[in-house]
């Protein structure tokens, strides 16, 4: 906890004298017919600095400065994980086929896309047999 502290603060004390500072990365979550979309804006921020990851039913989505990132692959292993820029964690609903999600980042926004699964893939009912 205290190496995290320590990470957070110098990521804050190199962000705000070097850059100038952050702004807030603004969510926005909507659906269309065919899927949901997660749209992210944070000005300022390289689209290589994004990194998404499904794991199971997560879906989790980590900004971080170019050199941090290699240092988190690196410290995964270690147990130890540097503070990202920006990081949230989303539930991948049922409805969702999340071998096909995908991402897409144009003119300043990065975009999420959660397909749903085909409707013939709903759950089906199964009538009980009474003995």
């Amino acid at each position: 906890m205290k190496n995290d502290l320590k990470e957070y603060v110098n990521q804050i004390n190199w962000l705000n004298t070097i850059t100038g500072g952050v702004s807030m990365t603004a969510i926005q979550v909507a659906h269309d017919a065919e899927k949901l979309v997660i749209s992210l804006s944070a000005p300022g921020v390289d689209p290589e600095s994004f990194h998404i990851f499904v794991n199971n039913d997560k879906l989790t989505i980590h900004s971080f400065l170019p050199e941090m990132f290699d240092k988190f692959i690196e410290e995964q292993e270690e147990e130890e994980e540097p503070v990202p820029m920006f990081q949230r964690i989303f539930d991948i609903p049922n409805f969702v086929d999340s071998n096909h999600i995908q991402a897409v980042y144009s003119h300043g926004q990065l975009q999420v896309l959660l397909p749903f699964k085909d409707r013939d893939e709903a759950p089906r009912r199964i009538d009980i047999d009474i003995l």
